[in-house]
């Protein structure tokens, strides 16, 4: 292979995986609401770009061409850098459900929460500044997180965690359990 078809080639990649093709499918089948804060009135846009439209997405995953706005019935020229979003993952150490987990955990891929008890030892929990299976449920709840993984469980439950991942998935059905060794995926989001 030449310098120049290297060259071509890592031109075409991204850095998050995608192809321009990919990308070009991406960008063709979703709405996307925008904001212009480089204007002081800040207006907003709800953009969809056509098929056609979305091949003047160029390397570098510069786009320049145009859109169709849905809320005033008009094209568009625009022009940005397509970026893939990113994954979020939260982890907590030994810790109580608190508002500030809930709060760093907003919207996560994973949340990988400690849950050193189940229910019949919530008193202990307590006591100790750990949490129980259900809290860490709770919390993956109220941040809205899209997968919970248990992590930091009491000895007394290493020949089996079902009971913890039971008392996990009634308040959060997404709930599993760590073990040693666990390798998890977290994809992004298409």
């Amino acid at each position: 292979m030449t310098a120049a078809a290297i060259l071509g080639a890592l031109l075409v990649a991204s850095p998050h995986g995608w192809t321009l093709t990919h990308a070009r499918q991406v960008l063709a089948s979703k709405t996307y609401t925008v904001t212009d804060t480089t204007q002081a009135d800040q207006p907003r846009y709800q953009l969809r770009f056509s098929s056609r439209a979305a091949r003047s997405l160029r390397r570098g995953f510069v786009f320049d061409g145009p859109a169709h706005d849905l809320l005033t019935e008009t094209e568009l020229r625009v022009r940005f850098t397509f970026k893939r979003p990113g994954r979020i993952v939260a982890f907590t150490g030994d810790t109580r459900p608190c508002a500030a987990t809930v709060d760093a955990a907003q919207g996560a891929d994973l949340l990988i929460h400690e849950a050193t008890f189940g229910e019949e030892e919530r008193d202990r929990a307590r006591d100790t500044g750990h949490a129980t299976a259900k809290e860490a449920a709770q919390v993956a709840l109220a941040a809205n997180a899209k997968r919970l993984l248990l992590s930091h469980v009491s000895a007394r439950y290493s020949i089996s965690a079902d009971e913890l991942v039971r008392e996990a998935r009634e308040v959060f059905p997404n709930a599993s359990v760590a073990k040693d060794g666990l390798e998890v995926d977290v994809p992004f989001a298409e």
